[in-house]
């Protein structure tokens, strides 16, 4: 199983034309190691997008199962996730404020309505 790693020592939520974006980046440097989500908030059809350091690691869809606390971030991914991600588990390092925590959940929220994933 490959598993991808790291300390997020940034994390930012922002929405930009009805699109939430959510990414943890290993450091503010160009090429450091991210993970984030996006979602279309304006269509409800819409599903999420994943991606790993850029659109060449990146899909529709393709979470299996995930779990946020404040302290971390385990996304388990489905077959095809793996296969464009480059791997099967990204494991996330993050240390928030409570009141930090209860924002990035709450957009986290947004990003996965509708998909099971996050309550």
């Amino acid at each position: 199983m490959e598993v991808i790693q790291f300390e997020a020592r940034r994390v930012e939520t922002w929405l930009e034309d009805g699109v939430q974006h959510v990414t943890w980046a290993a450091s503010d440097h160009p090429d450091a190691e991210r993970f984030s989500l996006q979602r279309d908030t304006t269509d409800p059809g819409a599903s999420y997008y994943c991606e790993r350091s850029d659109q060449d690691q990146g899909c529709y869809g393709g979470i299996a199962q995930l779990h946020l606390t404040r302290t971390q971030l385990l996304v388990w991914l489905t077959p095809k996730g793996s296969d464009r991600l480059g791997c099967d588990l990204i494991m996330l390092h993050v240390s928030v404020s409570e009141a930090r925590y209860a924002e990035l959940r709450a957009t986290m929220q947004r990003v996965l309505a509708g998909t099971g994933l996050i309550e």
